[in-house]
């Protein structure tokens, strides 16, 4: 619904904008919505030397991240440390000139997805709402955020799993000040032609084949090794295509050559695409993969309370999903109707899924 067009909104960010992470398309897309509700809206993020060198690689912004509309950003200096490293995350220069900037730009909220500039903004009396995913409580800047959720400029902590809205809860955060939100999709971007053959054809792929899509990154712990070991089992359909959609060129090659050893010519990577290219991938497929690691790493993914960006794609599609039966996936899709969902690791029930 429309807001007051005066209200003047800044969705603040500590990394690297562009980027590749799944982090940055969160806080574009939050800010385009903002602004589709009539906000003025700006992003206002870290400069560094690997984001001087992303603007270059990736000067369409509204391309890489798929946006409808554009969102004006602004990149802040932060120390000369944090410049060079471009590890700007909790550099509390950057904090300071963020104020600084909103303070000087009359802003009427700020939206943060970091942690020392909404403790600044809420004790300078500006309304702030923090964003986090978080399950690292006792990290040293989150824990000051504890001190002044009670004021009142603290407006909002939004999460998007309540095992770790208990924890800010139970940790000094007002519970009438946490929100619990899922993650969610852009469902603008997928209002294209829903033909998978119409979009094979634009995008270079045989028409004869079939296609289980996997759309996002290809870190080990990704539970990429469970397409691979399905490509291997499935390896006698001679109809059908593992087609991996992004990933880092490291990763990849990885993969590639993982492939390659073991004789596989059923597994095709694209590499990374803009994600306005995304919802074309994802309508040719016959059916979507999002397969899980129990034993994930937590700086990959906490997958107790993951809220995947691709699970929302997929379901925007409009193609079958075979996912991981795990309990944040399985409160989404149910199993048989929205979905197959499959016992963690079971390979086999993978298999019989994808060719079911």
């Amino acid at each position: 619904m429309p807001v007051n067009s005066r209200l003047k909104v800044g969705v603040f960010n500590e990394g690297n904008i562009p980027s590749l992470y799944a982090h940055s398309f969160s806080v574009m897309k939050m800010a385009q919505g903002f602004a589709a509700l009539g906000c003025q809206t700006q992003v206002v993020t870290a400069d560094s030397l690997k984001a001087v060198w992303r603007r270059r690689k990736f000067p369409d912004l509204a391309a890489h991240y798929g946006l409808t509309r554009q969102v004006p950003v602004a990149w802040l200096r932060p120390s000369l440390k944090t410049y060079l490293t471009s590890d700007t995350g909790g550099d509390p220069l950057l904090a300071e000139r963020a104020l600084a900037h909103a303070k000087k730009q009359a802003m009427d909220l700020v939206y943060a997805r970091s942690y020392l500039l909404p403790v600044l903004s809420t004790r300078a009396g500006i309304p702030t709402v923090m964003e986090t995913h978080t399950t690292l409580y006792d990290h040293p800047d989150l824990v000051k955020i504890y001190g002044v959720a009670h004021l009142p400029a603290f407006k909002c902590l939004v999460t998007i799993h309540d095992n770790i809205a208990r924890e800010h809860i139970k940790r000094g955060v007002p519970e009438q000040k946490v929100l619990v939100l899922e993650d969610g999709v852009d469902l603008e971007r997928f209002d294209i032609s829903d033909d998978a053959i119409e979009w094979r054809r634009k995008l270079g792929l045989d028409l004869n084949k079939r296609y289980a899509v996997y759309s996002g990154h290809l870190y080990k712990d990704k539970g990429i090794e469970m397409i691979v070991a399905a490509a291997k089992q499935l390896a006698g359909r001679e109809d059908l295509v593992f087609l991996l959609v992004g990933g880092f060129d490291r990763d990849r090659r990885f993969w590639e050559n993982q492939a390659r050893d073991a004789g596989l010519n059923n597994l095709r990577f694209t590499g990374f695409m803009p994600n306005a290219e995304v919802p074309g991938y994802l309508k040719t497929a016959d059916c979507l993969l999002l397969p899980y690691r129990m034993d994930m790493k937590h700086t990959v993914m906490d997958i107790h309370t993951t809220s995947p960006l691709k699970l929302f794609e997929y379901m925007a599609a409009g193609r079958p999903i075979v996912a991981t039966n795990i309990p944040t996936v399985a409160k989404v899709l149910e199993n048989g109707k929205s979905a197959f969902l499959v016992p963690p690791g079971d390979i086999k029930a993978f298999c019989d899924a994808i060719a079911k």
